[in-house]
C-alpha cells in the first residue's frame, strides 16, 4: 500500500505530465520546438572521422557536460553569463529564468533523438547558462552591445571568446547545441520582446560564424541549422542558370557518366572566363557566381581553409544526412547532394 506522501506525489507527477504534454504539442504547434531537431551523428559517419565531431573546447547542451577537458571553459562561460546579466537587472533575474526554462523541460527533451540523463533541474541549469553565455556572445561587439552596454566601462570576455577559432568550430557541431527556443526565452525575460524574434537571433549568429548578410528563414532548429540554411540559401539565389551560358559553335562530346550540374571545363571552352573573388569569409555564399554576361566573366569565391575548416564541413554532412532521413525515412550512408553542388 502506498503512503499519503505517496499518491500525492503520485497525483503531482501525473499533473505536471499532463501539463508538459500539452505544452510540448502548443510548442510544435506554434513552431517553437522541433522535436528531434538536435540528433546524434550516424555511427557511419562518426567511424569515418570520429574527432571531427567531438567539442576541443567547449560544451555547449546535455551530451558532453561534465567532460574532463572541456571544464576549463566553464569558468569563462559563467564570466560571460555574469556580463549577460549585468546588461540588464542585476543577477537576480537568473531566477525567473530558471523558473521559466524548467517549467520547458518537456519540450527541450524532445528537441533531441537520444535520451538525456541530466534531471529536470541540471537539464534547466545547462540551458539557462549555456543559453546566456551564447547570447552575450552574439550581442557583444553588435549594434545591441552599444544600446544595453555592460555598466561601468565594462568590457565583455565574449570578445576575446570570439577570436578562439576551436570554440567558434565547437558552436556548429551537430551533437553540441542547444535549441533555439531556449535563446527567444531568455531573450525575452531578459532583454524584452521583439519582433521576428527567431530571425533576429539568427542573424546575429552568423557573424559569429563568419558569414555576412542576412538570413530570412521562418525556422530554424539551433546554430548549425543557422549556418546551414545561409549556406543552402546561397547556392539557392546564385545558381546559373544553363540559359545563361553561351552556346558553343560546336558541341562538346556527350558524357553520360558525369553528373555535375555545372562543370568549369564546359564554361571554359564556351569563352567563360572563371576568377576568383576576394571574400572575407571562408566561403561567402553570398558572393558566388556573379556573372558579366557582356564580359564573359565569372566571379566565384574563394574557398579559404582554416584550421576549423574540416570540422565544419563534416558538421554539415552530419546535418544534412539527418535532413535527409527525416524526409525519406532512410538512411544513407553519404546523402550529399548539397555537396554535389560544389
Amino acid at each position: 500500500m502506498k503512503t499519503i506522501e505517496e499518491k500525492e506525489e503520485d497525483k503531482s507527477r501525473h499533473k505536471r505530465w499532463m501539463q508538459t504534454t500539452k505544452a510540448l504539442l502548443g510548442a510544435v504547434r506554434k513552431e517553437t520546438c522541433q522535436p528531434y531537431s538536435i540528433p546524434v551523428v550516424p555511427d557511419d559517419l562518426r567511424k569515418s572521422n570520429e574527432s571531427a565531431y567531438m567539442p576541443k573546447v567547449v560544451s555547449i547542451g546535455p551530451r558532453y557536460k561534465g567532460k574532463k577537458e572541456l571544464l576549463p571553459m566553464e569558468e569563462i562561460k559563467w564570466r560571460c553569463v555574469t556580463s549577460l546579466l549585468s546588461r540588464t537587472f542585476g543577477q537576480d533575474t537568473i531566477e525567473t529564468c530558471l523558473e521559466t526554462v524548467i517549467d520547458l523541460d518537456a519540450t527541450v527533451r524532445a528537441s533531441y533523438v537520444d535520451v538525456i540523463a541530466l534531471d529536470r533541474y541540471e537539464l534547466a541549469t545547462t540551458m539557462v547558462f549555456d543559453g546566456c553565455f551564447l547570447l552575450e556572445l552574439l550581442i557583444c561587439e553588435s549594434k545591441l552591445d552599444l544600446e544595453i552596454p555592460i555598466p561601468f566601462n565594462g568590457i565583455s570576455p565574449g570578445i576575446e571568446v570570439k577570436k578562439m577559432d576551436y570554440v567558434i568550430s565547437d558552436l556548429m557541431l551537430l551533437e553540441n547545441q542547444i535549441p533555439i527556443f531556449i535563446l527567444e526565452t531568455l531573450f525575452v525575460k531578459l532583454l524584452g520582446s521583439s519582433n521576428q524574434m527567431r530571425e533576429f537571433i539568427q542573424n546575429l549568429a552568423l557573424p559569429l560564424f563568419g558569414y555576412t548578410g542576412k538570413l530570412m528563414v521562418k525556422s530554424t532548429s539551433h546554430f548549425l541549422d543557422v549556418a546551414y540554411s545561409y549556406v543552402e540559401m546561397g547556392w539557392v539565389d546564385k545558381e546559373i542558370e544553363d540559359n545563361e551560358v553561351p552556346k558553343q559553335p560546336q558541341q562538346l562530346p556527350k558524357q553520360p557518366q558525369q553528373h555535375l550540374n555545372r562543370c568549369a571545363t564546359r564554361l571554359k571552352a564556351a569563352g567563360i572566363t572563371i576568377l576568383s573573388m576576394k571574400n572575407d569569409d571562408d566561403i561567402n555564399f553570398k558572393l558566388t557566381t556573379q556573372f558579366d554576361k557582356n564580359k564573359g566573366i565569372l566571379q566565384i569565391p574563394r574557398l579559404t581553409i582554416t584550421q576549423t575548416t574540416e570540422v565544419k564541413w563534416w558538421s554539415f554532412i552530419a546535418w544534412e544526412h539527418h535532413k535527409k532521413k527525416l524526409k525519406t525515412g532512410v538512411v544513407y550512408a553519404l546523402p550529399l547532394p548539397f555537396f554535389s553542388r560544389i
